[in-house]
């Protein structure tokens, strides 16, 4: 069931992006970008990836309207997958809920907010998260990175773990003309969908879970 995205897309507009992208073209792109590694998250010299991601508890009120939303009791144990250096985890953690984060990139997990060492758990593969127990999943602009089939496996297992239905915020993009701008921008991503086609691939979850489209194009 798709509702309102709780996260605000970017600070920058998409003409902003697609002048970034022109520019950027010129650039190689390195291999720690691809593992989620400084490149990717710290790399100020790069205008793409997040150019130095650092707390400042940006997502405090979002993670409260979540909880609101969903109804969260304290008694749940909050997962989010593809967590990052935590910084959305952080602010379940310090509204006194169990945390437990899953990362691909080793850098993230070692340069993690310090309230989350020891919580987030480094995986390589998405079936690794079955050897761990959570009741609310969350999952945000991670699924593109994944392949359908890896979609589906997460999306089966969340539900089946889950107490509450999880929640995936996709980012995508609008319609078929900024789809190379889309592809440009996060080269992480493998599977391309515009809104209507990620509604067609959920179709058969849509009970559920809940999902937000955060759109950068």
């Amino acid at each position: 069931m798709e509702i309102k995205n709780f996260f605000r897309s970017s600070s920058r507009s998409v003409k902003e992006r697609k002048n970034i992208i022109i520019e950027e073209k010129k650039k190689k792109v390195v291999k720690n970008y691809y593992n989620f590694g400084y490149d990717y998250f710290d790399n100020k010299n790069l205008s793409f990836g997040y150019g130095g991601y650092k707390y400042d508890g940006r997502f405090k009120n979002n993670v409260k309207n979540i909880i609101n939303f969903f109804k969260l009791s304290k008694k749940l144990r909050i997962a989010e997958f593809g967590c990052a250096k935590g910084f959305v985890l952080v602010e379940f953690l310090k509204k006194q809920f169990q945390v437990i984060g899953f990362e691909k990139s080793k850098y993230a997990i070692k340069n993690c907010h310090p309230l989350l060492k020891k919580k987030i758990i480094n995986i390589e593969k998405v079936n690794q998260i079955n050897k761990y127990k959570f009741d609310f999943l969350i999952c945000k602009d991670v699924l593109p990175s994944l392949t359908e089939k890896q979609i589906k496996y997460l999306i089966r297992t969340a539900i089946k773990k889950s107490k509450k239905p999880p929640y995936f915020i996709i980012q995508t993009f609008k319609n078929k003309k900024n789809i190379d701008f889309y592809k440009n921008w996060d080269k992480t991503h493998v599977t391309i969908k515009n809104r209507k086609e990620w509604i067609y691939f959920l179709k058969k979850f849509n009970k559920k879970i809940y999902y937000s489209f955060n759109f950068i194009f």
